[in-house]
């Protein structure tokens, strides 16, 4: 055990400040997958037209998946191989993350025959008429080839978590952003090969961030590396548990925009979508310190568990539930200045959509302070590879609140009632998150009893 303490970066002794550090690439990562995936977007209605723009949107679903897959497995694998590292089982640790690199790019490959069997009926289902229709074949016909590597890159975003190699895991996602904007630039500003080359640009990227990822854990001298993979079903199956609030979270993100443009459209006409549009890619933007802390950090709330010792563990809760809390303090505060800036980069002052956005800005944004602790709870509970707990969390502020909240509030407040939607599920679901982590801790015993009731 001294040795593992000794080369395995999950077991160190973690002040505040560094426990802050080891998630802070996640963080970064986070932002700026979100970054660079509106820049590609810019490039795609640049070199071709607002019609590729949009194709591609339509599309996104179908990545929605890919993304579901990757981050699912690696979620919840994360939570059993750190175990395993902490009670001693490196070898075995190892050739769980084999088999899990594997099934991640097997069933991107399965995914991507099945959206080509399906074809033109799955692309109207999502939105495509006959002038996009097209667009959105000649899209996904070339990503198709990519979606192994894409479900890879998600993986492993969590993974190289997994392995002590945060910073790598932000070099890689940022030079594969990098690769993503010159490619674009390349195939359709140089080559011209219209919304093609905005898929051959974007799969540049992912090919890369898939190959480096898996030479970082090659290394024999890491105690977590790639070993000989083991056929393990039950692996899988807890894998998949253990990152149901991965999956939730991607199903979110395609229904509930789905809903909130219906429902925009409706009150607010043409300018009023484009004005939640910007609220969206704003809160993805606020969301990701929360996503990126909390994916970054659970591994090592997962090996304090392993080791069985309970004072560590202790340790580790009190420090990552008082950073959380200051997370989502600053990403509160944050959220209410940054608001001109923001809306500035989509919109002058003097037109509706900046007015219709500012005005509900400060509604929408009231929601990132109690999405906060539903972040907390969600991977605290993925750490201790309680899919259910997590999983219902995510599913109940993710899924099922904004869903009947954008049915319901709409309906009875009108326009005011779509931008409340949001907040007001993140606030019921932070009431259920604070109830979950006093009595899970009765299971776990993550914080002493007497001062969790103080």
């Amino acid at each position: 055990m001294e040795e593992n303490l000794n080369t395995n970066k999950l077991a160190r002794n973690f002040t505040i400040g560094s426990l802050f550090l080891f998630g802070l690439p996640s963080i970064g990562l986070q932002l700026w997958t979100g970054i660079y995936t509106i820049i590609d977007s810019v490039f795609a209605a640049l070199y071709n037209s607002t019609d590729a723009l949009s194709a591609i949107n339509i599309s996104y679903p179908i990545l929605c998946v890919e993304e579901a897959i990757g981050g699912m497995l690696a979620t919840g694998a994360s939570a059993i191989i750190a175990k395993k590292l902490g009670e001693g089982k490196a070898e075995e640790g190892g050739r769980n993350l084999s088999m899990i690199c594997i099934l991640a790019a097997l069933l991107g490959l399965i995914w991507g025959v099945v959206v080509c069997i399906i074809g033109e009926p799955l692309y109207r289902l999502l939105g495509a008429d006959d002038t996009l229709l097209p667009l959105v074949t000649r899209f996904v016909s070339v990503h198709r080839f990519f979606a192994p590597f894409y479900t890879l890159q998600i993986a492993f975003q969590a993974l190289l978590f997994l392995a002590g190699k945060p910073t790598k895991a932000m070099v890689i996602t940022v030079g594969a952003g990098i690769i993503n904007i010159v490619g674009d630039v390349f195939f359709m500003g140089f080559l011209h090969m219209d919304i093609g080359g905005a898929a051959l640009g974007g799969g540049s990227g992912m090919v890369f961030a898939a190959i480096a990822s898996l030479i970082c854990v090659a290394n024999h001298n890491d105690e977590l590396h790639l070993r000989r993979p083991s056929v393990d079903a039950g692996l899988a199956v807890r894998s998949c548990a253990g990152g149901a609030g991965d999956l939730m979270w991607s199903i979110a993100m395609a229904t509930m925009t789905a809903l909130f443009n219906i429902n925009t459209m409706k009150y607010f006409g043409p300018d009023g979508c484009a004005a939640g549009a910007i609220l969206l890619y704003a809160q993805f933007l606020f969301i990701a310190p929360f996503y990126g802390f909390g994916k970054g950090t659970s591994p090592i709330i997962a090996y304090r568990y392993g080791t069985g010792i309970k004072e560590k563990l202790h340790d580790i809760f009190s420090k990552y539930a008082k950073l959380f809390i200051g997370v989502i303090l600053v990403t509160g505060i944050a959220s209410f200045f940054l608001a001109t800036p923001v809306l500035s980069l989509y919109a002058k002052p003097e037109e509706p959509v900046f007015q219709i956005a500012k005005s509900a800005w400060f509604i929408f944004s009231a929601q990132y302070i109690f999405a906060g602790v539903n972040y907390m709870t969600q991977y605290l509970f993925t750490a201790f590879e309680d899919g259910k707990r997590a999983g219902f969390i995510s599913a109940l502020h993710g899924i099922i609140l904004p869903n009947v909240m954008l049915l319901i509030l709409p309906n009875v407040l009108h326009g005011i009632g779509v931008w409340l939607s949001i907040p007001v599920a993140e606030i019921i679901s932070a009431l259920v998150g604070v109830i979950m982590i006093i009595s899970g801790n009765k299971v776990y015993n993550y914080y002493p009893a007497k001062r969790i009731t103080e």
